[in-house]
């Protein structure tokens, strides 16, 4: 068993020392890579200082979430690793976490697991992080047992199987941020991989319910109408027109808030400039 640690910082010096440290508890086999997206602040030599045998990729630019685990997907892939395991900056495992997580990693009953994360709590280490209750709560509660099976999940804390890897490809880079995450796992059930959660396994992730910006807003308006386009059957231009047609639905919905009607506008001009990358995308990671 080999796994690669994938941590994608971005002026992370809040967490970094806690988070490194927390996967270098005893039981964990493998090697922490960190891929930086241009931090400004004490990130890296926090890295280099504290822990040498950390591996460094340093961006001079913001790759964005899912091009930047690519790089890593790329080397764990090269190098045979079991399993990548991607890790939030702004998060940590919870004690005896390994010896929990390794049994099911190492179980051929599991094999048929394409994404595999552990229980998500927030900054009290008591509740469930809001997002992962939102994808996981419901199963938690109405089932038992060491692995229970979900059909979506956030990347904060993300096992993913070599042989799932192979053939899903990684992330789509088209995504920059948000989407990317259940666009992975519409493919891997499409695959025929399960996802589940390891009920015993424990990670925080330290974040409070953040503010709607209008940076996030837009994120994640594109985020939605990309999902929506690669889920569409029956062709690229067929999927790219009904994508087309709801964001003109949602400009008419929304014809009282001038703010996202200006989105909408927005979004209709960003799917026409980009519409051979999304094209792409649709035919190559879908």
């Amino acid at each position: 068993m080999k796994i690669l640690a994938i941590i994608v910082t971005y002026n992370s010096e809040k967490w970094i020392d806690k988070n490194i440290s927390s996967i270098l508890q005893q039981g964990f086999v493998g090697d922490v890579l960190v891929i930086d997206n241009g931090s400004k602040d004490n990130t890296l030599n926090i890295i280099i200082d504290n822990f040498p045998k950390v591996r460094i990729i340093k961006s001079k630019e913001n790759l964005g979430f899912a091009k930047a685990n690519n790089l890593g997907f790329e080397i764990a892939k090269k190098e045979q690793y079991d399993y990548v395991f991607l890790i939030n900056h702004d998060g940590w495992l919870l004690p005896d976490f390994w010896n929990h997580m390794l049994p099911v990693l190492s179980d051929p009953n599991y094999n048929d697991y394409g994404l595999l994360t552990p229980v998500h709590l927030d900054s009290t280490e008591k509740e469930l992080d809001y997002g992962f209750r939102k994808y996981a709560g419901d199963a938690l509660e109405k089932n038992k047992g060491k692995v229970i099976e979900i059909d979506l999940i956030n990347g904060a804390f993300l096992f993913i199987s070599r042989k799932c890897l192979e053939v899903v490809k990684g992330f789509d880079p088209v995504f920059f941020f948000y989407g990317e995450d259940i666009d992975l796992c519409l493919r891997t059930k499409k695959k025929g991989f399960k996802i589940g959660v390891i009920s015993n396994a424990k990670v925080v992730h330290d974040r409070k319910e953040r503010l709607l910006t209008d940076d996030r807003i837009w994120n994640h308006l594109v985020a939605n109408h990309l999902i929506q386009l690669k889920s569409i059957q029956g062709g690229f231009y067929k999927s790219f027109l009904k994508t087309n047609y709801s964001i003109f639905a949602g400009y008419f919905h929304h014809i009282s808030n001038k703010k996202q009607r200006k989105n909408y506008i927005k979004l209709f001009f960003y799917l026409l400039r980009n519409r051979s990358r999304i094209q792409n995308a649709y035919n190559n990671f879908n």
